[in-house]
């Protein structure tokens, strides 16, 4: 787990329920604009939302992939929230790292971006 001041960051697989994420994907209405620059597609089918977290689980073994839930602290307006997630994708190879975020639209325009990747960094 990593904390900032507003922020806790906890490993995506531990903290959050697949299931809990692909009924997001399904039912929101937001997640096209959401989803619209980043470089993956919302999950289609709970098998995916499945398979996803197998793959996070792995990679986070592996130590090729760092993937987050994002939850606003206590002094937050949504505190405890799942808000997003959020990823250090690593490259050992090259020597180089990659941070990706997406957050849900009702945490849009918190400043939640910087603070999470200084956070990584």
């Amino acid at each position: 787990m990593i904390e900032t001041d507003r922020l806790c960051l906890k490993q995506l697989t531990e903290a959050v329920d697949p299931l809990d994420v692909y009924e997001y994907y399904a039912k929101s209405e937001t997640i096209a604009e959401e989803t619209k620059y980043i470089s993956w597609d919302p999950l289609q089918t709970l098998k995916e939302t499945w398979d996803a977290f197998d793959t996070f689980e792995q990679r986070w073994d592996d130590a090729e992939d760092a993937v987050y839930g994002i939850f606003p602290r206590e002094s937050e307006d949504g505190a405890d929230e799942f808000a997003g997630t959020t990823g250090l994708h690593l490259d050992w190879e090259k020597r180089t790292g990659n941070l990706g975020i997406w957050l849900r639209k009702p945490f849009w325009g918190r400043g939640y971006s910087g603070e999470r990747a200084g956070a990584l960094l």
